[in-house]
C-alpha cells in the first residue's frame, strides 16, 4: 500500500509507465524477479511462460517511441528489437 494520499499521487503532473502504481523496492524487486523468471517467483507458477513471451513481444511495430533506438514496446516493458542500435 503506498503512504502517499490518492489526493497528493492525483495532483502530480508526470507521465509514467506504472501509471500510478506505488510499491516498496523489494515488492518491484521481486515482482521484476518474477518475470525474469519466466512467471515463477519462489516456486510458484503467477503467470505462463507464453503470457510472458507475449508481454515481451513488440506490440507497437515499427512506431518510433522511444527515444533510443531500436527499442519498441510490449505489455508494460520495453523490448530491444535492435541491440546494435540501441
Amino acid at each position: 500500500l503506498s503512504r502517499v494520499p490518492p489526493e497528493a499521487a492525483r495532483a502530480r503532473t508526470f507521465i509514467g509507465g506504472a501509471s500510478g502504481l506505488y510499491s516498496t523496492v523489494a515488492d518491484y524487486w521481486r515482482f521484476a524477479q518474477m518475470l525474469a523468471n519466466g512467471g515463477q517467483l519462489d516456486g510458484t507458477r503467477l503467470l505462463g511462460p507464453r503470457t510472458i513471451a507475449w508481454m515481451a513481444q513488440n506490440h507497437i511495430g515499427s512506431m518510433e517511441t522511444f527515444r533510443t533506438p531500436g527499442t519498441r514496446f510490449g505489455l508494460g516493458m520495453a523490448v530491444v528489437e535492435d541491440s546494435g542500435a540501441s
